[in-house]
């Protein structure tokens, strides 16, 4: 005698079917979410912008402490003629003008080894940028004769030629000046994608 085979049944109205096999739907995603790849491709983006952010602040703070430096110790033990001379923008001698922009710039090292927040050390090395910026406008609207000493008379009295110290004296102010552009926009850039982000989560 075969042997009988049995299957699952269902009494419907007293009568018997067969039940089908059925398979749970399949969960329902946002497409607006985003998917594991995605987020994963997201933080290392966002950590690689955070690293050239952090670099960026490090290297500004190191600028900002040996100008500072220079400049403090060119207007306390400096000898030069350059340092009795008068500012032609400030109307002070340049020992003053290089002793006060030298507690400036390392007031912003202060700020930007104190703070926490990274929008406020960019920040302050675009105070320090700009002020730069403003005097150096200043005396050339005002025809000043001799180079600026951004460097006070360190540099110089290691027998360093003044154009040597003026074209690196400009391309610290420049690297500082496309550092705090691409910074800020770095920062500002994922502030907005943050709030998307959130805005489209809770959608």
């Amino acid at each position: 005698m075969p042997p009988r085979h049995f299957s699952k049944r269902n009494h419907i109205g007293g009568s018997t079917a067969f039940r089908p096999h059925q398979e749970l739907p399949p969960p329902h995603r946002n497409p607006s979410s985003p998917t594991p790849n995605t987020s994963t491709n997201d933080t290392r983006v966002k950590m690689r912008d955070q690293r050239l952010v952090s670099w960026f602040i490090t290297t500004s703070a190191v600028i900002w402490i040996v100008t500072g430096l220079a400049k403090l110790i060119s207007s306390i033990g400096g000898h030069s003629r350059i340092l009795s001379e008068i500012d032609p923008v400030f109307l002070i001698t340049n020992r003053k003008l290089l002793l006060w922009a030298g507690l400036f710039e390392l007031f912003l090292v202060a700020i930007i080894l104190k703070t926490q927040c990274q929008q406020q050390k960019i920040l302050s090395t675009c105070i320090g940028v700009v002020s730069i910026l403003a005097y150096r406008v200043a005396a050339v609207w005002v025809n000043a004769p001799e180079p600026c000493p951004c460097f006070g008379t360190l540099f110089a009295n290691l027998s360093i030629p003044q154009r040597a110290i003026d074209s690196i004296s400009v391309m610290l102010l420049s690297y500082l000046i496309i550092g705090c552009g691409i910074s800020l926009f770095t920062i500002s850039r994922q502030g907005v994608v943050g709030v998307s982000r959130t805005s489209s989560t809770s959608a």
